[in-house]
């Protein structure tokens, strides 16, 4: 009875150190950040800034964000519809997902993994400076972390089309931000060494290559001009 208080009470703590990134989200990084990347958050929002108050549509300096990651450029516009602009809707970008993977981690079990190795990563994961930093500023780490998590622990599940879907999340991923790519292929080699069927792993690639054909005919072709 008292080791199971003790796991539900390490279990609080975990989740209250994953929601506290939400507390302050426009106070400036933390000191060990380095300050040479920090304009980044303004350069992924700025153009959605400019949109929202009538300044320009998207023809702008800025308007590359349209181009390599429009998911993150949706994210914010809603964001900023929802909370106003300000850096408490553009951080929402950072704060949600990190606070997801916390949870993520500490809440799926997953085949060999047991409670306590999973409480472990999640409690290094909640405290490590470089994963806190990155939490709290409009980046978009955060995020592709958290979609590697999610695509990592749906590989054990056996569920019909789960890679049919992780193949849709692997291209979402591409939109959030193109060097997503690069994931992807540490991804696939994981997989196969893993010893996944091949066939599965086939099956997320095409889902992932004539997602992102369509999306290219689609969307980037006709906008070229606007994201020079």
């Amino acid at each position: 009875m008292q080791a199971s208080l003790k796991k539900k009470l390490f279990v609080v703590i975990i989740v209250l150190l994953a929601l506290s990134r939400f507390l302050f989200p426009e106070s400036d990084p933390a000191w060990w950040k380095s300050t040479d990347d920090i304009h980044d958050e303004a350069w992924w929002a700025e153009n959605v800034r400019r949109m929202l108050l009538g300044e320009s549509w998207p023809g702008d300096a800025f308007a590359r964000a349209w181009a390599v990651g429009p998911l993150t450029a949706c994210w914010h516009w809603m964001s900023f519809k929802l909370f106003g602009i300000n850096y408490f809707s553009l951080r929402l970008f950072a704060i949600i997902p990190s606070t997801l993977s916390i949870l993520l981690i500490l809440f799926k079990k997953i085949p060999g993994f047991e409670d306590n190795k999973r409480y472990q990563a999640a409690i290094i994961l909640a405290v490590l400076p470089t994963f806190w930093s990155l939490s709290r500023i409009g980046h978009t780490e955060a995020m592709l972390s958290f979609l590697l998590l999610l695509i990592v622990f749906l590989s054990y599940s056996n569920k019909r089309f789960i890679w049919l879907f992780i193949g849709i999340l692997m291209l979402i991923g591409v939109l959030f931000k193109f060097s997503f790519v690069y994931f992807i292929g540490a991804l696939f080699t994981w997989f196969i060494f893993r010893g996944i069927h091949l066939k599965k792993i086939i099956l997320a690639s095409l889902v992932c290559f004539f997602g992102g054909c369509l999306c290219y005919v689609i969307y980037f072709s006709p906008n070229r001009q606007e994201f020079q």
